[in-house]
């Protein structure tokens, strides 16, 4: 009986993510609340703002674009001149870098984090080795 429940709860949550997700059921899906954007929001020389989700208490979850020539120097610019504009109300905020062109779905550029005044930037090399398609 019980054995026959977890299977039951089990296929309930993969059909709700099924469902939910569509064609992209097996890619993670980030929930947007009400009030969070998921269309690009900003736009300066240096990034474009892709989506902005604040997490409870204090904290800002945000994925921006840069273009596809940028390297480490220009993201960490664009992310510091991105988290100066969020700093004064968030205290933790991360933020996932992509290149121009690139999909959500696809391993991002960077990912840096920022608590209090310290910025940590991670790079990934593989975004920089992929291909993206341009037609």
């Amino acid at each position: 009986m019980t054995r026959n429940i977890i299977a039951f709860i089990a296929l309930s949550v993969v059909g709700l993510c099924s469902i939910a997700c569509g064609d992209r059921a097996a890619a993670p899906q980030k929930e947007t609340p009400a009030g969070a954007s998921t269309a690009p929001t900003s736009t300066s020389s240096l990034y474009t703002v892709l989506s902005e989700t604040p997490q409870p208490p204090g904290s800002l979850l945000a994925t921006i674009q840069v273009p596809r020539s940028a390297r480490e120097p220009e993201v960490k610019a664009a992310v510091e001149s991105f988290v100066a504009t969020k700093r004064a109300q968030y205290s933790t905020i991360a933020v996932r870098t992509f290149f121009e062109g690139a999909s959500e779905a696809d391993s991002p550029y960077a990912i840096s984090r920022v608590k209090g005044d310290t910025i940590k930037h991670e790079f990934f090399s593989s975004a920089v080795d992929k291909k993206i398609p341009t037609h």
